[in-house]
């Protein structure tokens, strides 16, 4: 545990020296991409330390988790579809300037929205949608809490390929059930896809029926919809973690 623990705190310091302050742009965009080991290292040290890992799920509270949990939520989506924009967003709550991602990007957040997820502190993984760093996408979900897919509702060319990536990764044995929250972003923009369309184009009726999901509409920019997406998310996740609990009584 101490080694792990020194390594990911040695990366870190390191990543902070080296990486370029892009013109509003915090440092902790990851524009450097970690080698694998220490990037696993990272990772897993993430998960043996916040209440999402899958030991500790069982023994929280169902009502309401606790406002100093964190969730684990992995955002995915292709390239160039506003995953970062939405992360920063509900970072900061106003638009950041950034750039393609390359590596992932990590932010824990505690959500300000008016609704049922108000105040729950989250711990995001934003990882880059290039072709390239699609792998990556299988161990940064494994045993998460939540996905967070963003599309990009204007570019109607892309959703099959966006279909194709998001069925890929629910099939997954780890991500079976995993709560899936569609943001359908750029919806201010013309000709955006409304949100039947792009339930239907994802073909998200064709995925596992243990597997909740929901879509919303959303402007990443100006904010439009993030909260509601995540309070439905939260809630999800909750009726979940309930089902679970229930299912390991009547062992």
């Amino acid at each position: 545990m101490i080694c792990i623990w020194f390594i990911s705190c040695s990366w870190s310091g390191s990543r902070d020296a080296a990486a370029p302050q892009s013109a509003g742009v915090p440092l902790r965009n990851q524009e450097l991409h970690p080698p694998p080991l220490l990037s696993f290292f990272q990772t897993f040290a993430s998960w043996i330390t916040t209440p999402s890992f899958p030991v500790c799920r069982m023994g929280t509270s169902l009502s309401r988790l606790a406002a100093f949990q964190s969730l684990h939520i992995v955002m995915l989506g292709l390239d160039s579809a506003g995953k970062t924009t939405v992360l920063y967003r509900l970072k900061f709550n106003e638009f950041v300037n950034t750039v393609p991602t390359i590596g992932f990007n990590t932010e824990r957040i505690r959500l300000g929205g008016p609704g049922a997820s108000r105040g729950i502190s989250c711990h995001f993984w934003d990882v880059g949608g290039q072709e390239k760093l699609r792998p990556l996408w299988k161990p940064y979900s494994r045993c998460t809490d939540g996905i967070v897919y963003v599309v990009d509702s204007v570019d109607a060319e892309r959703l099959e390929e966006a279909r194709a990536e998001l069925h890929r990764i629910t099939r997954f044995q780890e991500n079976q059930g995993t709560p899936l929250l569609v943001i359908a972003n750029k919806q201010d923009l013309p000709r955006a896809l409304d949100v039947e369309n792009i339930e239907r184009q994802l073909a998200l009726s064709e995925l596992s029926p243990s597997t909740p999901y929901h879509v919303q509409p959303a402007c990443a920019i100006i904010g439009e919809g993030l909260d509601e997406g995540m309070d439905k998310l939260y809630e999800m996740i909750v009726k979940r973690r309930k089902t679970l609990k229930q299912r390991k009584k009547k062992q």
